[in-house]
């Protein structure tokens, strides 16, 4: 989410920017684009040697959702309802994930909390999900593009460069199936 963006990944054997002129943003000497790549990924030099590649189309996009958002008075744009929200304790839902007695966790936030208040059960503190990342950067020597360790769904997120599912077996047998979701960016082209 920086820009311009700090990208990681595999090397691209044979990439040429010359090639798709138009196609991609240039910034403070960092280039970028969405595309499309069929090849071969060599896990151990860590390349990705393209066979095909084409600018990148989401032919799913739908429209902003954010135009679905009721709106805090007529004519308000959702980023004014958000800025009054946030401004307006009694326009605020605030939603807490307890480890434990759910009814006692509710009773200690009403102490601090009058307003709205969304108050359900998690499996894992915040602290054990980012301890279960620290192990996987750990124990995974290359090829973790991100790890995120989220209370709010009870899981840690992993995206990889690759796995052929050896590292979402291993998670899954080291911390329980669904607490770590394992992405992997390359896929073979078989499977699509």
């Amino acid at each position: 989410m920086s820009y311009p963006p700090q990208c990681g990944g595999p090397a691209l054997v044979g990439w040429d920017w010359a090639e798709w002129s138009g196609a991609y943003a240039e910034s403070g000497g960092v280039r970028w684009g969405e595309f499309a790549l069929t090849g071969t990924f060599d896990s151990e030099a860590l390349t990705f040697t393209p066979e095909t590649i084409e600018p990148w189309r989401d032919d799913r996009t739908v429209a902003d959702d954010r135009s679905r958002v009721p709106t805090a008075g007529a004519g308000a744009t959702p980023e004014q309802q958000l800025a009054e929200s946030a401004s307006s304790p009694e326009l605020t839902i605030i939603n807490v994930r307890v480890v434990g007695d759910l009814e006692a966790g509710t009773i200690e936030l009403r102490r601090i909390w009058g307003g709205m208040l969304c108050v359900s059960g998690a499996t894992r503190t915040q602290s054990e999900l980012q301890e279960i990342a620290d192990d996987i950067v750990a124990e995974t020597p290359q090829g973790i593009l991100s790890i995120t360790a989220d209370g709010m769904v009870g899981r840690v997120n992993v995206e990889v460069i690759h796995d052929d599912g050896t590292l979402r077996h291993d998670v899954d047998a080291e911390y329980g199936t669904g607490v770590v979701v394992v992405t992997s960016s390359l896929r073979p082209a078989s499977s699509e």
